[in-house]
């Protein structure tokens, strides 16, 4: 009994060294969002809407970093070092923004600033709430090279006991699945979706990650099936293998939010109309190859292909048009300058719906090129492939326009 004793009285001493933990919750019309001060380093730990739990405690949230494989720095993840948390401030309707603290927050507009650094990575952090949802706005700044091998800027535990989900590609296609419980990756490298919906049928509830302005960055969509703990939705951004120091990025934002749903039929209906609306008030991104600057294919000895997704449907026909320039010292054969519209299948065949810019000479003057094409009926992702291989020149194309017919 004695050895008992003195266990929990060192324990209790353990506890009050640590402290209690502190959570702060942010509250907006039917929105909670619960956040955790360690060893979070006060990242989100549960999402509800109208009183149903969304998102769980059984995971990290928030934005993780590794520098190599398995090495991960961020929220309570320390395989690879500590977040560091430096400063973070809540302010409530317009009102003065006072440092962030355990308490909660309730208003029209409630916004949660943080700053901290993941090795030399110094992220910034925005969580706006409203009754319309949770949107979060992330920039970075690299403060020496630092090297990456993977950075995930969300990640959202959804509840375990969601049964289905789906996403929507830029192209429009709707892809559905069921979750299973086991421990896999449902969706693993998804490039082009800028909508993702999980169902929840205990809560006849379903949740929502969309990305405003579409293709302002890129990087891929996971979700992995998680049976006893989550449905984990993940996002990490595309970056080179090292960072270098100075180097500030785009704002990467996300709005995660939640609607009502009676059934899987209500939901899928309700879904397909929030994008429908989302994308409305958020239109895409131009790419490159739709602004007057252009995207420009740099010389090289070797083959050198550049590609860009088309916003296209399947079944359909479309007109093509766009500008492009090729500067001297361009190859003398075809192929290695020319532009195709095409796809690979899933047997990794590669299908061509259009040659495009063939004549073009390399005089470094913009022409204006038109064509057409049919996609298939199946669901593939089309891309415009613009080629300059074994050159001395450039190639640029600019102003491009789709018309379906």
């Amino acid at each position: 009994m004695k050895f008992f004793a003195t266990l929990a009285a060192v324990f209790g001493c353990a506890l009050m060294l640590l402290g209690a933990p502190k959570f702060m919750t942010l509250e907006s019309g039917k929105y909670k969002i619960i956040f955790r001060e360690m060893p979070h380093r006060w990242s989100i730990v549960q999402f509800f809407c109208d009183g149903v739990e969304l998102g769980t405690p059984t995971g990290f949230y928030s934005n993780v970093m590794s520098p190599a494989s398995g090495k991960y720095i961020g929220a309570g993840h320390t395989e690879g070092g500590l977040e560091q948390f430096l400063e973070g401030s809540v302010s409530v309707d317009g009102g003065e923004a006072v440092p962030v603290a355990e308490g909660v927050y309730k208003g029209e507009k409630v916004v949660f600033k943080k700053t901290s650094t993941l090795a030399n990575i110094k992220l910034s952090c925005t969580y706006t709430l409203t009754p319309e949802g949770l949107r979060a706005d992330k920039q970075f700044t690299a403060l020496k090279d630092q090297p990456v091998h993977q950075f995930y800027m969300w990640q959202f535990c959804w509840n375990k006991k969601t049964t289905d989900y789906l996403f929507i590609r830029k192209s429009g296609n709707v892809v559905k699945g069921k979750f299973i419980n086991d421990n896999k990756m449902r969706v693993y490298g998804e490039p082009e979706a800028y909508f993702f919906s999980q169902y929840l049928p205990e809560g006849k509830y379903a949740t929502v990650n969309f990305f405003p302005e579409f293709g302002k960055f890129t990087g891929k969509n996971l979700l992995w099936d998680v049976g006893k703990a989550y449905h984990k939705y993940y996002f990490w951004v595309d970056l080179p293998k090292v960072v270098k120091a100075g180097y500030t990025s785009p704002v990467y934002s996300m709005i995660a939010k939640a609607f009502p749903a009676e059934d899987l039929a209500d939901w899928e209906n309700k879904a397909k109309a929030e994008a429908a609306a989302l994308l409305k008030q958020y239109p895409f991104a131009p790419t490159k190859v739709e602004t007057a600057e252009g995207l420009t294919v740099e010389s090289s000895d070797k083959f050198n292909c550049v590609k860009s997704s088309l916003p296209v449907e399947m079944g359909s026909s479309y007109n093509i048009e766009f500008e492009i320039c090729k500067t001297e010292g361009i190859s003398s054969k075809v192929s290695d300058h020319y532009v195709l519209v095409g796809y690979y299948d899933k047997a990794r065949k590669f299908h061509i719906l259009a040659q495009l810019a063939d004549k073009i000479k390399g005089d470094g003057e913009y022409h204006t090129v038109k064509g057409g094409f049919k996609t298939p009926a199946e669901k593939n992702v089309i891309y415009l492939y613009m080629y300059n291989s074994r050159s001395k020149g450039t190639v640029t194309v600019r102003n491009l326009k789709l018309e379906k017919f």
